[in-house]
This record gives C-alpha cells, structure tokens and sequence, in this order.
C-alpha cells in the first residue's frame, strides 16, 4: 500500500510525517490525525524516517487497543516518543537505507500542502455542551436551548460521535438526507427505534419540510458558532439543504365555525369554570380569543399587571421576575 505518511509543504521545506490514527482510537487520542516535522529536506531520507516512524506509531495503536483503555497516553506524548526515536536515528550517524525492514520502493510519499489548523479533538457531544452551555449562560430561553439540545441529540445519532475535525462534507450531505427520511412524531409513536430502524420503515409520514429546514439550520448554528469559538475551521452542513423551487406545500387554514366559537366562549365556558372553581379557564380563553396573545404569557399574568394607560386598558407582558418570561423582547 503507498505511504500516505510524508507530507512536503514546499520546496525547499523540511518534509514531515503525518500519522492518520485509526477511527476506533481517534475519540480516546482526541484528534483525527497528526503531523511531526522530520527536519530533513532530502526526499530519499525522508522516505526512510517515515516509514520507520510509521511502524513505531502502528505498534503503539496496537498496544493502546489491546489495552482496553488502561494505557492512557496522549498525542503529545506520542509525538514526543517519535521526537526521541528521531534524536537518536541522527545522533547514530548516517541514516541506512532500510530502516525497520521496510523496502524503500515501497513507499510513495503523498506530497500534500500541510494543514496550519489545528487539531484540538473535540467531540461533537463535547461541542453540543459548550454551545448550550454558552447559549444558557446568556440568557436564551429554556425553550430554545431545549430545541437545539434535540436537534444535536439526533445529529448524534446520525454521524455518532466523532471529533469534529474528521467531519467531511459527506457528513452534512448524510445528515440532511437521513433526517428526511425520518417519520413525523418520532418520539410519540417510535419511542425505542434507532434511526437505522426508523429508515427500514415502509408507509409513513415523514418529518415536514419546516421541521428538516429547522434541525439543518441549528446544526449549522453549531458550527458557525464552533469557527467562531476557534473549535474548527468549516461548517459541512451549510448549504447542504437545497432549497425548493416552485413547489411550496399548500398551506389550508383551519378556522373555527361561527357555530364552533359560540359554543367555546359561550355561557357554558364561564359556568364550568365557576362550578370547577377554576375561573382562570374562563379567563385565559377569552383573553387569548380577543388579544392574541400567547398563551403561556397570558398564564404567567398577575392581577397588577391590567393597567389603564390614557384610557385605553393594557396587558404588560414582562419578563421583570424569575416565574415570567416572554418570548421576544419586541413582545414587552
């Protein structure tokens, strides 16, 4: 197999060994891949150095997964071991032109630009955290994070949980076309199936184009709040839901009878109330049948907060204590 483990920047550059970790360690090390500079500018040498440290790091990925967790070491420390192994090979004197048993015509070295980023290896559920976790602390509403804590619930589920560094824009395209596939009402009537048993499903409603449109548009939130943080440097999932032409859903209204209204705000509405003890059912109806407001902050109200202002009478709807809360600022 061809070396995929020399990387050249430019001419004139040192060469550099680059080391893709196997998936099944990449969450325990932290990061997709690494890169280690070779100090050495000559092609044939290089060859050799990296083959050699290739061996070195696929045998410590073999001892790190035969040790089911219990060898804890870090890139670092990986990096600094190679370092050694290199101090030594020049301190040695001139490098032999087989080093580890490996034939140098073997080794075809990749000559790829190097990456300037950064792998810091974070995780798509530690990403999640940190962005709800800032979302919180700046006041979003319990609604609003809630919604973006299911949308990255399912993103996991989707592309597991992986560093989001080894995300490709594969990745985005397989999200947006996994969760259109999903059935409305998942949770309601599909409680205990995975999303690979939710796609073997024949004959059901699948989620609404408002409902996709809203999990695309929270994952790419994420990220683009992930650039700005430093946490990478691209959003796969921009731009990965293409937008309908000429084939908007058909929206029918449903408005209630004249017949349907009189029996809800009718005389029996406010006798119920009254026999139940209950007058904040007659109440809430009919401010929310003649206002328009939304109907948790119409039940977060206290009695004071019916004001008169020149003449005319007004709800003030604030958020100016810990049980009320409003749903945008523009609704004070």
């Amino acid at each position: 197999m061809s070396a995929t483990y020399l990387v050249h920047r430019k001419t004139g550059a040192s060469y550099s060994f680059r080391s893709v970790i196997p998936k099944d360690l990449q969450t325990q090390l932290g990061t997709r891949e690494f890169q280690l500079s070779l100090r050495c500018g000559i092609l044939k040498q290089a060859k050799l150095l990296s083959a050699h440290l290739h061996n070195l790091t696929q045998n410590l990925y073999v001892k790190i997964r035969k040790s089911s967790g219990q060898l804890k070491i870090s890139t670092h420390e990986i990096k600094e071991i190679l370092k050694a192994e290199l101090a030594k090979l020049y301190h040695s004197g001139p490098i032999p032109k087989t080093i580890g048993k490996v034939e140098v015509a073997s080794l075809q070295p990749e000559i790829t630009p190097r990456d300037e980023s950064s792998h810091n290896g974070i995780t798509l559920s530690e990403l999640s955290k940190k962005f709800l976790s800032s979302k919180t602390e700046v006041g979003y509403p319990d609604k609003t994070v809630s919604g973006y804590r299911d949308t990255h619930k399912l993103m996991l589920e989707v592309l597991g949980d992986i560093p989001i560094d080894s995300l490709t824009h594969e990745d985005g395209r397989k999200f947006v076309q996994t969760i259109k596939q999903l059935p409305a009402n998942r949770s309601k009537k599909y409680p205990t199936l995975s999303v690979k048993e939710l796609l073997e499903l024949k004959d059901m409603q699948t989620l609404n184009p408002k409902t996709i449109l809203k999990h695309t548009e929270r994952v790419s939130a994420l990220f683009n709040w992930a650039i700005k943080q430093g946490y990478t440097s691209q959003n796969v999932f921009r731009g990965k839901l293409e937008p309908t032409l000429n084939n908007k859903q058909q929206v029918i209204e449903k408005h209630f009878s004249q017949q349907e209204l009189d029996l809800i705000l009718g005389d029996a509405l406010q006798v119920e109330s009254l026999q139940q003890d209950k007058p904040e059912r007659y109440w809430v109806t009919m401010i929310a049948a003649y206002s328009g407001a939304r109907l948790n902050e119409i039940c977060q109200l206290n009695v004071n907060d019916i004001q008169q202002q020149e003449g005319i009478w007004v709800m003030k709807l604030l958020s100016d204590t810990i049980d009320k809360s409003v749903k945008t600022q523009a609704g004070n």
